[in-house]
């Protein structure tokens, strides 16, 4: 069976999940409860923030099709 390299790198991941599951809680736990507040908080605010700008940058598209039809 062949396997494109998306299904080869899904492959992988889903093989190393929960190795680096337990290794990254293992990293955590040890943090201080502060700066893991502070990290969850920048990473979801980055992950909303790239969400808009891709729907701004799909609506600026659409517009730009309208004009050009």
């Amino acid at each position: 069976m062949s396997l494109n390299i998306q299904g080869i790198v899904s492959s992988v991941k889903e093989e190393l999940a929960p190795q680096f599951e337990e290794k990254l809680r293992s990293h955590l736990v040890q943090q201080d409860r502060e700066w893991l507040i502070e990290q969850i908080i920048r990473l979801t605010l980055d992950s909303l923030y790239i969400k808009r700008k891709i729907l701004k940058l799909f609506k600026n598209k659409k517009l730009k099709r309208g004009f050009q039809e």
